[in-house]
């Protein structure tokens, strides 16, 4: 009880005042409803006694007949009115949720991201939240109705036997334990299966989607993939199948009981019946009455064990709102952006390593800076980190004389990134380039204008085309246009101060990435840019590069500086001018 009054207390940051004023009118239709059922099959009772005897008043039996039917009558209208009012309350609901959902979604640490329980957590809740809120609320509406069904055909067979209620209600009762040990056991076995589930939906995926379904063609790995899906199909429906065989042993059990409930209140009524102590009525209404009750019955505890089973999903959501989320401290306005990086390390979830060691690093206002090193030496990780999407293990992270948390509002305001893994929105070429600049207008202009207006030109509706797959003529770019494209958005953020790239160029062609590299200067212009890049040509344009191995930073200094060192970036530039020469 105690939980289910807490469950109530979550329910509310669900529901606007729209959605309160539903269900009120919702429990209002049930209430109605649910005494209409006992009274119909009451007014069936009082028709089949007066057709049973030998005289009776016309008159009596049409206007009974006249209720029968418009007590019927007024049930189908409320179930259709039902129906309508819960659609609405579950868009109210699901509008709601989804808000709520993104909302921590984009507040949780990218760290926590990394844990395989944040992702268990999600994919339970992507699942199961949004139909488990509106559950609980449809299934706390609808105890009203087998409550009062109960009660108003318990009263009915009262009147004929004091006794058949206790027997039928007492006949059905070990089904309520059967409900609340099955859902509890359902979710203990959700929660087993959810990492090997999503195992399972990560092979189909790549069998379906268009970014993998190339090379799983060219290297004929259909049948190796069909056989990896159906031993894993397979598995999992070994242990569904053990609980699901478990539970039709009870059902059936329990079937008996209730039955033999009901099989007691019907013989006794025929006795009656046959020694002229009862008229036929009375059988039809026991009949009818029983059935109610025991389907009444189950009902009831199949909604109170799903209430029970919602409590688990909630158990879910209140540990989703506990994951640790970006540590936000009072915002101030950045006076200084002189970026300083002093003693950071970074660590993993489940490493024992460090990813990044003590780095030090100063980058000066309009500062070009080059970071280089190896695949898996931290570089990416170092990008995170100075876009505020990690958080050191150790260290701080500067702007000026302000740590990053304090000013990070204003932060990404100014700062503009270009991932190596960037987002093919499938939307028009022009909303594609708006998003850069938060969705605003956009104007291309000579200074920033990146081969965008030989882009434009060869599209069937020019800045208008629909790109991607997802619609209809759509137009699908290269993987290098596409990258053009995301330079292109990157360096229409008006007023941005910083520009931090990962691998800018990976898919360009030469001759544009030449081009590229020739405009770097005038498009990095009055900005701060960071770059990580394993061409190393660009890394000449830049004012200090700063060489990273292994998390640790080996060496720092121009061009001229490290070629002179003779050191880790030597080998690395020389190495890759050969392979030019």
């Amino acid at each position: 009880m105690k939980r289910l009054v807490h469950n109530f207390g979550l329910i509310k940051e669900f529901l606007d005042k729209k959605s309160f004023k539903i269900i009120k009118l919702n429990i209002l239709i049930m209430f109605v409803s649910a005494i209409l059922q006992p009274i119909i099959s009451y007014f069936y009772k009082i028709i089949i006694d007066l057709l049973s005897a030998t005289l009776f008043d016309y008159p009596i039996v049409f206007i009974i007949i006249l209720l029968y039917i418009l007590s019927q009558i007024t049930i189908d209208i409320m179930e259709l009115i039902n129906s309508h009012i819960q659609i609405k309350m579950q868009y109210n609901i699901q509008s709601k949720l989804f808000s709520l959902i993104t909302d921590k979604i984009s507040k949780i640490k990218l760290e926590e991201l990394e844990k395989v329980v944040t992702y268990d957590y999600l994919d339970r809740i992507n699942n199961a939240i949004v139909s488990s809120v509106i559950k609980f609320i449809q299934d706390i509406i609808g105890i009203v109705s087998p409550v009062v069904i109960i009660a108003g055909y318990s009263f009915a067979l009262f009147k004929v036997k004091w006794y058949f209620p206790c027997v039928i209600i007492f006949s059905a009762l070990p089904y309520l334990y059967m409900c609340i040990k099955k859902v509890t056991m359902n979710y203990a076995q959700e929660v087993e299966l959810n990492k090997e589930e999503r195992k399972l939906n990560y092979f189909i995926s790549l069998l379906m989607e268009r970014k993998s379904v190339k090379e799983i063609r060219l290297f004929k790995l259909t049948n190796f993939f069909d056989n990896i899906i159906r031993v894993q199909r397979r598995k999992i429906f070994k242990i569904k199948m053990i609980l699901s065989i478990k539970f039709c042993l009870y059902e059936i059990v329990l079937a008996f009981v209730h039955n033999f409930g009901m099989a007691i209140c019907v013989v006794v009524t025929c006795m009656d019946i046959v020694h002229n102590r009862s008229g036929l009525g009375n059988f039809v209404l026991v009949m009818g009455a029983a059935q109610a009750i025991v389907n009444s019955m189950i009902s009831l505890f199949i909604t109170i064990s799903d209430i029970n089973e919602v409590s688990l999903y909630f158990n879910d959501w209140e540990e989703f709102k506990n994951i640790p989320e970006f540590s936000k401290k009072k915002q101030e306005k950045i006076k200084d952006y002189t970026i300083t990086l002093e003693n950071v390390s970074f660590r993993y979830h489940g490493i024992q390593n460090n990813t990044l060691n003590n780095i030090n690093i100063t980058i000066e206002q309009n500062q070009k800076v080059a970071i280089v090193g190896e695949n898996g030496s931290g570089k990416s990780t170092l990008l995170n980190i100075l876009l505020g999407l990690y958080e050191p293990s150790s260290g701080i992270v500067k702007i000026g004389n302000n740590e990053l948390s304090e000013v990070i509002d204003d932060f990404r305001n100014i700062t503009v990134p270009l991932f190596q893994k960037f987002i093919r929105y499938q939307f028009t070429l022009k909303e594609n380039l708006q998003i850069g600049n938060f969705g605003n207008s956009i104007k291309l202009s000579d200074n920033d204008n990146f081969r965008m207006d030989r882009l434009i030109n060869s599209l069937p509706n020019g800045i208008d085309t629909e790109l991607g797959q997802l619609r209809e003529g759509a137009h699908e770019l290269s993987g290098g246009e596409w990258q053009k494209v995301c330079i292109q958005r990157t360096l229409l953020r008006e007023n941005s101060k910083i520009l931090i790239m990962d691998e800018p160029t990976s898919s360009l062609d030469p001759i544009i990435e030449n081009e590229f590299y020739e405009k770097f200067t005038s498009l990095a212009d009055g900005k701060t840019v960071v770059i990580v890049s394993h061409r190393l040509s660009i890394t000449k344009l830049c004012d200090k590069i700063v060489v990273i191995d292994k998390g640790n930073i080996v060496e720092q200094g121009t061009h001229e500086e490290l070629m002179e060192n003779r050191g880790r970036y030597y080998n690395m530039f020389v190495t890759q001018s050969r392979m030019y020469n």
